[in-house]
């Protein structure tokens, strides 16, 4: 590998990137790695940080086999969605756990997954492929993350619980152990999922009851 891609240049692509350089400069990422972007917006509307180091349009690019992709995508809908098209334009798809993380021995974490700084991925727990952890994430053992999930900072998935494909919990959300979640579906930033709920369902919390309603 000589060439790592951040796929989406914005927000959290930027994040992305510093987490990048830092663990490069500590010696966890090879130090002739050049770490570089593509994406769909003009260049001289991206943040100045990081407008050096596209290298081209996200929707069209096609790739060397010296090249590997992170996918830097909050919504996990649009995560599903990109990774087909990447796939599609031959990319092959980078797994990146912060060097500041701690991940238990018998935890599996897929391919093209991002785990931020400070989080935890514990005894025989599964996170499925291109799934985003944001910083300060919690998944307990023996819980299973759905592939393209996205969690925010300082979520918590409690043990056993169990998540489909495409899961988004917002900031400091929580699903109770054992809970069951379908495929497609949100929990509020704040709120907690304590009942299991099938797909495409939206939880969030009124007071001390779980509010589940289908999204839209």
């Amino acid at each position: 590998m000589k060439r790592l891609l951040i796929a989406g240049l914005g927000g959290m692509g930027r994040e992305l990137y510093e987490y990048l350089l830092d663990d490069q400069k500590k010696g966890h990422l090879a130090a002739d790695l050049e770490i570089a972007g593509i994406d769909d917006s003009p260049v001289a509307s991206l943040h100045p940080d990081v407008q050096s180091i596209c290298r081209g349009k996200l929707s069209d690019y096609q790739f060397d086999s010296d090249e590997f992709v992170l996918l830097a995508i909050g919504n996990a809908q649009l995560r599903r969605t990109l990774t087909e098209k990447l796939a599609a334009n031959g990319a092959n798809f980078f797994t990146y756990v912060h060097s500041s993380c701690f991940v238990a021995k018998t935890a599996q974490i897929d391919e093209g997954c991002v785990i931020s700084a400070h989080s935890i991925v514990n005894a025989d727990a599964h996170v499925g492929a291109h799934t985003l952890v944001n910083a300060k994430c919690n998944v307990a053992h023996d819980s299973r993350l759905g592939r393209y999930s996205v969690l925010s900072p300082f979520c918590a998935v409690n043990g056993n619980a169990v998540a489909g494909e495409a899961l988004f919990m917002g900031t400091h959300s929580t699903l109770y152990p054992g809970v069951t979640l379908g495929n497609d579906c949100a929990v509020s930033a704040h709120s907690y999922v304590k009942e299991d709920v099938g797909d495409g369902v939206l939880v969030y919390s009124a007071g001390r009851c779980q509010v589940t309603k289908e999204r839209r």
